[in-house]
């Protein structure tokens, strides 16, 4: 059993020269992830299940001790709105917990958005995936657009890959790259112009998401730093939605600050006429008092 044990753990072992060396992994579970990570957790989980049945096979029993503050709760009952458990943290006080949330959130520093615009660098012609979006390639020197189908994704995707996807704009055609993942271009600007690795499966950072103001942005222009903010996944549910708190709209608040903090047009991401006086008041105290916080 010890030398199964082992045998099964070998399977697991990737290390980094692994991961450079772009190897697969020894075993045949099929991981969509980084590799290192996963056979990391695979390793460690494996390690606790060993334990466990080590334990158990010796007759131990795992304690469980009930705290008497926890025994005592009373039933919980289901709030219409789920959100309702979290404001229940701060006794129900929307001011407290909106004021909480935004020392949460992190944006790019103004002075790297500042150098990649005045270098032209925001112009990288890399855009998301969207449904809607009018997408073009190059057939005999003749622009044609793709149509909605089954497999227009795919095929979009191929047709990046081959530098023949465009967009129109402003009375032309313009050569685009799809992102491959969404967030591949964004996590690779943050990581080349921060030093800081933020993604879904190889992150300095846990728990933490690329967080966009404007969801599926129609254009190269805005797939670029100026459209995130890096924020606890607990906090995504809230600008993905535009949720309230304390009556104010935590997308259009960040859409507003970010206009502002990076000399934006005023209707990048969002019209003077879509924010409230209310919501206005709250983002300028901000960043009067400082309260922003930059990766």
């Amino acid at each position: 059993e010890k030398d199964e044990a082992k045998d099964l753990m070998n399977l697991f072992q990737y290390s980094v020269h692994d991961e450079r060396k772009k190897n697969v992994s020894k075993h045949k579970i099929l991981i969509n992830g980084n590799l290192y990570s996963s056979n990391a957790d695979y390793k460690k989980n494996l390690k606790k299940y060993l334990i466990f049945l080590k334990e158990m096979k010796q007759g131990r029993k795992i304690p469980v001790k009930i705290d008497d503050s926890i025994r005592n709760l009373p039933l919980a009952t289901m709030r219409n709105d789920g959100n309702d458990y979290l404001i229940e943290l701060f006794n129900n006080d929307q001011t407290k917990a909106i004021a909480f949330f935004f020392n949460c959130i992190f944006f790019i520093n103004p002075e790297i958005i500042e150098n990649l615009i005045s270098t032209n660098q925001n112009n990288s012609k890399v855009i998301r995936y969207k449904k809607n979006t009018e997408l073009f390639y190059s057939e005999n020197e003749v622009y044609r657009k793709f149509r909605f189908s089954k497999n227009r994704k795919k095929n979009i995707k191929k047709k990046s890959k081959e530098d023949n996807l465009y967009i129109f704009e402003n009375d032309k055609y313009i050569k685009v790259i799809l992102d491959s993942t969404g967030n591949n271009h964004i996590s690779t600007l943050i990581s080349e112009h921060t030093k800081k690795r933020i993604s879904c499966t190889n992150s300095d950072y846990q728990n933490y998401i690329i967080s966009h103001i404007e969801s599926n942005p129609n254009n190269s222009y805005k797939h670029f730093l100026t459209n995130i903010v890096i924020a606890p996944r607990f906090i995504e549910h809230y600008i993905d939605k535009n949720l309230k708190l304390d009556n104010k709209r935590i997308k259009v608040i960040l859409a507003y600050l970010v206009n502002k903090m990076y000399s934006l047009k005023d209707d990048y991401f969002v019209k003077s006429d879509e924010i409230t006086d209310e919501e206005k008041e709250f983002a300028d105290s901000l960043i009067k008092n400082n309260k922003i916080k930059f990766i």
